[in-house]
């Protein structure tokens, strides 16, 4: 497995893009924050088109988010497929950070394979109630985290949180900081898995969008809005440590997403970069080796992209995500959907 990071120097915040984007991160982070759709501007078609402008709002809405105490619990990497690039007329992947607020770490018994004991999709209840962010400027802990039982479905409401679709994917948790260093030297894949991550685990990424209903839809404006993220569900209690133990496996486990009980989408771990370890690997030298240069903490994880492509949710519904072949017995998060 040597060798097969795919190292890039990620785009220089500077100059006109970093310019450009003065205030539309920050309209993205205030619209999230108040659970709402950012008012129209015309910069969010003419400002945010290109990646590199779309990474410098990504600053200012970081910061923000920041301010208004939501410590990074993660990170992602999206277009992790050559689908995915062509359709978002991207050449390579892309990343974001994830946020405290936004996790919710599974810790119960396997779901079983009835319909999830959830609200049907058409109640009139709010959808499931946000964590409560810790003070700011805390440290991101997994104990820190919203617990949820996997008996239950995760609730959405597809207005309220401009849902966009689910996504299956594996999420790497961090032992260790991982630094930059010295010399430009890389990462590979086995050094992280020997030395700095503990365990890997199913995911779930709910994706969504503040953006205005009118705006164009684009890669920077992607990349601006916290990378598509409204939510992360972590299958803590189905982690496997060491990661090691199993990264030889990764690139052939399968997931299948499931909506009303139809299979709608699958696919094996191959479909992110070859196997997910070479997108955590791809990642960590884009971010910690490139140009943002960031420490990675202890505790925090990396979902390394999609195995089944975006499955978009646009109507009440519910949504199973399965991983049938994990740890030997499976794992399963339900998600239930309203208007």
């Amino acid at each position: 497995m040597r060798g097969r990071t795919l190292a890039a120097a990620a785009p220089q915040l500077v100059g006109p893009a970093r310019a450009l984007s003065t205030n539309l991160g920050a309209a993205l982070a205030e619209a999230r924050l108040g659970r709402r759709r950012a008012a129209a501007h015309p910069g969010f078609d003419a400002e945010l088109a290109g990646v590199e402008a779309g990474y410098a709002a990504a600053a200012d809405n970081h910061a923000a988010l920041d301010a208004a105490g939501w410590p990074v619990a993660g990170y992602k990497v999206g277009a992790t497929s050559s689908a995915a690039q062509a359709r978002m007329g991207m050449t390579r992947p892309f990343w974001g950070r994830l946020y405290a607020p936004a996790t919710v770490r599974f810790d119960s018994a396997p779901a079983s394979g009835a319909r999830p004991a959830a609200e049907p999709p058409h109640a009139t209840s709010r959808s499931h109630p946000e964590p409560q962010p810790p003070h700011a400027g805390a440290a991101w802990h997994p104990t820190r985290s919203a617990v949820a039982s996997r008996a239950e479905a995760q609730r959405f409401s597809i207005s309220e949180s401009g849902i966009r679709g689910v996504e299956a994917e594996f999420a790497f948790v961090l032992r260790r900081d991982v630094a930059p260093r010295a010399g430009g030297r890389s990462y590979d894949a086995d050094e992280l898995l020997e030395e700095y991550v503990d365990c890997v685990m199913p995911s779930v990424e709910v994706c969504g969008t503040r953006a205005p209903a009118d705006a164009k839809a684009s890669a920077g404006l992607l990349v601006a809005d916290g990378a598509g993220n409204e939510r992360v569900l972590l299958g803590w209690d189905a982690a496997v440590a060491p990661a090691k133990s199993v990264a030889a496996q990764l690139a052939s486990q399968p997931a299948e997403v499931l909506i009303d009980g139809a299979v709608v989408a699958s696919g094996l771990g191959r479909e992110v970069l070859g196997s997910p370890e070479t997108s955590l690997a791809w990642f960590v030298n884009e971010v910690v080796q490139g140009g943002p240069r960031v420490t990675l903490r202890a505790h925090q994880f990396v979902i390394t992209g999609a195995i089944c492509g975006l499955v978009p949710v646009t109507k009440a519904c519910y949504v199973r995500l399965s991983f049938p072949q994990w740890r030997g017995g499976g794992w399963v998060a339900d998600l239930a959907f309203r208007p």
